[in-house]
């Protein structure tokens, strides 16, 4: 009887390092997907503004119009003629705000509540959300 036999009558299929190829390639397809989705997470999560912003803190520079500015395109290419937009300023007047608290923790309305008359927002009183039973 040969010492490799495991008893099941069949060994598994294996590389040159002795190891299950399943394994190794089960291991490389595992990095492959973290790697991707690492990547999907970065790009979706970089908008790098940090929070809510403060009255006050964009910024605008007027450009003329008939003076052509190097813009980037998709990619970091430059398109020629382009000009570069700034974000418009954030409108707070006009509207009140209600924040309704959907999850299990007490109090998150109010301290959301806070930030946003902090910075700037007319408000209305915190609440709680509708349940599935209310109709609308």
């Amino acid at each position: 009887m040969d010492e490799s036999d495991t008893g099941s009558g069949r060994r598994p299929r294996a590389g040159e390092s002795g190891a299950p190829v399943g394994s190794i390639l089960s291991i490389i397809l595992a990095v492959a997907a973290v790697l991707i989705g690492l990547f999907i997470l970065r790009q979706i999560d970089d908008d790098g503004d940090g929070g809510i912003t403060t009255p006050g803190s964009n910024t605008t520079s007027e450009t003329d119009p008939s003076t052509p500015s190097d813009a980037t395109g998709p990619g970091g290419s430059d398109v020629p003629g382009a000009t570069a937009t700034t974000a418009p300023a954030d409108v707070r007047q006009g509207a009140t705000v209600v924040i309704a608290n959907a999850n299990t923790t007490g109090g998150s309305a109010v301290q959301m509540n806070d930030q946003f008359e902090a910075a700037g927002f007319k408000m209305g009183s915190p609440t709680n959300a509708a349940g599935a039973e209310v109709q609308l």
